[in-house]
C-alpha cells in the first residue's frame, strides 16, 4: 500500500529515479491506481525536472496482493510509471518513457493501459 509522502522508484526510462507521492484520492493506493508524484531524484539532462509534478501509475507494490487461488504476490520495492497528459479528453494517458525496465502486475491489465502492456517485458 502506498500512502502520501511515500518514496517510490520509477520503472521506466523517463529519466526520473526516485519520486514522492504527493496526492491520491483514496487513503492509500495499490497496484493499478493513478497517483500524483513529485520528482525527487533524476538523471542529468533528462526529460523530467526535479520538483515537478507528474501523474503516475503504480505497477508494483511491496505489500502482497492476494489473487484467486490463494496466491499472494509482492515485489521487492514500490514502483511507478510516469505518465504524460493525453492529447484528447477521451484518450488514455501515455507513458513518459519509451521502455519499461520492470515487469508489470496484472492489475495494470485490468485498468486497460494497452500502451504500457506493449512496452512491458513481462506480466506477473
Amino acid at each position: 500500500m502506498i500512502f502520501r509522502e511515500t518514496l517510490l522508484r520509477v520503472a521506466d526510462n523517463s529519466g526520473a529515479r526516485l519520486v514522492r507521492c504527493v496526492g491520491l484520492t483514496p487513503p492509500f493506493a495499490r497496484e493499478g491506481d493513478l497517483i500524483t508524484v513529485s520528482v525527487c531524484r533524476c538523471r542529468p539532462r533528462s526529460r523530467v525536472e526535479r520538483g515537478r509534478l507528474y501523474r503516475a501509475l503504480v505497477v508494483q507494490c511491496r505489500r502482497p496482493s492476494t489473487r484467486w487461488g490463494g496466491v499472494a504476490l509482492g515485489f521487492r520495492s514500490n514502483r511507478v510509471v510516469l505518465l504524460r497528459r493525453p492529447d484528447s479528453l477521451r484518450a488514455e494517458p501515455l507513458p513518459l518513457g519509451t521502455r519499461l525496465v520492470r515487469s508489470l502486475s496484472l492489475a495494470v491489465r485490468r485498468r486497460g493501459f494497452a500502451k504500457l502492456l506493449l512496452l512491458a517485458p513481462s506480466l506477473l
